[in-house]
């Protein structure tokens, strides 16, 4: 969490790393996106962070496998008085029948800002 501790606009980049484990079958698509949420409240700027997709045939077997990838959000914020943003992240897609999650997480979040205008 960073807070922005003065009136004026800020420019915010958040950085995060996601990664989905999963034995996939045919037709699961899964992905989580992230951005920055201020003051507790719903995504400023939301992005892609990573992707987990087969297509195997409806009688394929699936694999196991973990997928990471990275990404990075910028959004302008303007602060009356001060804020406090953090990086949030969910999953979405689908998980077809046979399918197994093990684990779709979040990590390292990053947020670095700097006063543009008063």
């Amino acid at each position: 969490m960073a807070t922005l501790p003065e009136p004026g606009v800020y420019h915010v980049t958040a950085m995060a790393v996601g990664q989905i484990c999963a034995t996939a079958r045919y037709s699961t698509n899964l992905w989580i996106t992230f951005g920055l949420e201020r003051d507790g409240v719903g995504f400023l700027f939301g992005s892609g962070v990573v992707q987990h997709q087969y297509g195997f045939p409806p009688a394929g077997n699936g694999y196991q496998a973990c997928h990471t990838g990275q990404g990075s959000v910028t959004a302008y914020v303007v602060v009356g008085n001060q804020a406090n943003v953090r990086v949030v992240g969910r999953a979405n897609g689908r998980v077809a029948a046979d399918s197994t999650v093990q684990s779709i997480e979040l990590r390292a979040p990053r947020i670095s800002w700097h006063k543009i205008s008063d």
